[in-house]
């Protein structure tokens, strides 16, 4: 592109033009120039004129693909349309028309020449714009795409995480998995929980640490420290500055970069999620995935710490109820002992014949009592419930009813019952609250317990001669029928309950192998 008299003309008049030029430029209707400062826009033209000045005068167009590279990538990302953009760069021949009409008569070769020379080269910027533009979409494009193969990615790995959090229970599994898979979100050396210290307020406390780093103290306070001020401001901070972050992070006294979440729960920070020492420094990519995965872990968090405390009401609530139990039976059965065993030396010189009643009553009750310490401290240790057979478990119940009832149990156990635990629970808990009833409600004076076992069938059968019940008019839930019922069915065996008043009740419960 020779014609030197044209860019000499041009680089005269360039700031005369490029006034021009951005004026028609702000005209264009309903475009997005016309929200454009007018300074930005004489920068712009007057740039894209000593572009095309360079291409006229040297036939270099290194400063034009470098100004068309700039345009096509800044109103891209403003939202420009591409036809609004080609639009404004041909105005620049009707804001050059009037300097050339001015120096070369209108209608002369000259005029026509220099004019044509225009058109030409801005044909070949408007073909090399689209050309770019095209490329910079191409590229927008693929860029959403990955923004949106990340963030699909980043949603299903952030679902497992919250489902593997969820169906956790205790609080150091749900601690271990936060700290690791925080670690493995940001690609950190090392990753922290903090917990808020309940009991020294203004502290923070190491709840669980994993990777390189982990700090070497159980307690931080909260002032003077970046992560106490996630806590503070209840909001995400990072430092890359390695040497203005306190220090309450070093390893081997080397600098630190971290990256502090904090924890919410309904609106309260119970919590710090700490990262640290990425190689290359914390984004704000990682500030965005950190706080989604803080908000799942804070949820989890709570809910194990809940659950923990609610099993540590339940195991006090259960100590409380063994506590009364064992007052209640061991220490009445025990207390008749000793009356009976103060008077029996007594008894013996009057009447050897009922002291020797009396003696087999003794041996009943210190029996009785004995099964029934036996019994408690099973349900100390329920898994001990699973460990011995239900034979022995049965019995154990027999002679603590005898003992506390002074209502004589026969018992009955054929072959052996190697159980599911599940199913032998169940038949024990049924068994316990049979003899329960028959020991507080049935006025009884002998029972039968009979546990039959056969290699894929368990059938137990209680019965007691009591003053019985009618059917028709008792709740299922009375004396914990339903109860029982509802533990039978649980593991698919069979319950049925058969009374008459006067003529005692009989529950049989039968278990059955599902093949």
């Amino acid at each position: 592109m020779a014609g030197q008299p044209l860019g000499i003309l041009l680089e005269r008049h360039r700031e005369e033009i490029a006034g021009a030029w951005a004026d028609l430029v702000r005209q264009i209707p309903e475009s997005h120039y016309r929200a454009r400062p007018p300074e930005e826009l004489r920068a712009s033209t007057l740039r894209g004129l000593d572009a095309i000045i360079q291409v006229l005068a040297n036939d270099s167009a290194a400063a034009l693909e470098t100004y068309l590279t700039d345009v096509s990538l800044t109103r891209l990302q403003m939202g420009f349309d591409i036809a609004e953009v080609i639009e404004a760069l041909l105005l620049c021949k009707d804001a050059a028309r009037p300097i050339i009409w001015n120096v070369y008569p209108p209608n002369s070769s000259q005029a026509r020449e220099a004019i044509a020379q225009l058109d030409a080269c801005l044909r070949h910027v408007i073909s090399r714009f689209g050309h770019l533009y095209a490329n910079a979409m191409h590229r927008s494009l693929e860029e959403q795409q990955q923004r949106i193969a990340l963030m699909l990615t980043e949603s299903q790995s952030l679902g497992r995480v919250t489902a593997a959090l969820l169906q956790k229970t205790g609080l150091g599994e749900v601690l271990e998995i936060v700290c690791s898979e925080a670690q493995g979100l940001t690609h950190a050396q090392g990753s922290t929980v903090f917990l808020l210290e309940a009991e020294r307020d203004g502290w923070l406390r190491v709840a669980r640490s994993t990777g390189v780093a982990p700090p070497d103290f159980v307690q931080m306070p909260i002032e003077g420290s970046l992560t106490g001020r996630a806590v503070r401001e209840g909001k995400p901070l990072l430092s890359n500055d390695t040497t203005s972050e306190a220090q309450a992070y070093r390893e081997g006294g080397k600098p630190t970069t971290l990256l502090a979440i904090p924890l919410r729960v309904k609106g309260s920070v119970i919590g710090v999620l700490d990262m640290v020492n990425k190689p290359g420094g914390f984004t704000q990519e990682d500030v965005r995935i950190s706080s989604l995965f803080a908000d799942q872990a804070a949820i989890a968090i709570e809910n194990a710490r809940l659950y923990e405390q609610a099993q540590e009401l339940a195991t006090m609530r259960e100590r409380q109820r063994l506590a009364r139990d064992l007052h209640d039976a061991v220490t009445q059965t025990l207390f008749s002992a000793c009356l009976i065993a103060e008077v029996l030396p007594r008894l013996w010189e009057r009447n050897p014949d009922e002291a020797r009643r009396r003696l087999e009553e003794l041996r009943q009750l210190t029996r009785g009592a004995l099964a029934e310490m036996r019994t408690l401290l099973l349900e100390l240790r329920p898994a001990a419930l699973t460990e011995v057979g239900l034979g022995d478990l049965v019995r154990q119940l027999a002679e603590a009813a005898t003992g506390r009832a002074r209502v004589p149990v026969a018992l009955t156990v054929e072959g052996q019952c190697p159980l599911p635990p599940d199913a032998q629970v169940a038949l024990y808990r049924i068994a316990q609250e049979a003899l329960n009833n028959i020991a507080k409600h049935s006025g009884a004076s002998q029972a039968t317990v009979v546990l039959r076992c056969q290699p894929d069938r368990v059938e137990l059968r209680v019965h007691d001669n009591g003053r019985g019940f009618d059917l028709a008019r008792v709740s299922p839930e009375h004396l914990g029928l339903g109860i029982m019922r509802e533990r039978a069915e649980s593991v698919g065996a069979t319950f049925a309950i058969a009374s008459q008043i006067g003529r005692g009740t009989e529950i049989t419960v039968v278990w059955k192998e599902q093949r």
